[in-house]
């Protein structure tokens, strides 16, 4: 009996994630991005928020922040994101509430 189609696929993009992980040393978030969904396709469009919103603890954030935009820049070239302006408006709203807890 031979396993679906979606799922040999899912397997293989988690092991090049995986494998990505091992090679940056950052294996510690695997479970972080597997519960995301984030593929290492995804990873080459991850922004600030994505990483905020997929990693919980703040030192491993931090770190794997780094080394993805390190990766982006090397391995998948430059990459620009596209702001648009519901993004442009998300950042200047969490901008303005934290100015206001302060």
């Amino acid at each position: 009996m031979s396993l679906p189609m979606s799922f040999e696929r899912e397997v293989l993009e988690y092991q090049t994630v995986w494998e990505f992980l091992k090679k940056i040393k950052m294996e510690s978030v695997f479970e972080d991005l597997k519960a995301a969904e984030a593929t290492y396709d995804c990873l080459k469009f991850m922004i600030p928020e994505d990483v905020r919103d997929t990693i919980r603890k703040v030192g491993p954030r931090a770190k794997f922040r780094e080394r993805i935009l390190r990766m982006q820049r090397t391995e998948f070239g430059s990459i620009k994101h596209t702001r648009t302006l519901e993004y442009k408006t998300k950042i200047w709203t969490n901008l303005l509430i934290a100015l206001l807890r302060d």
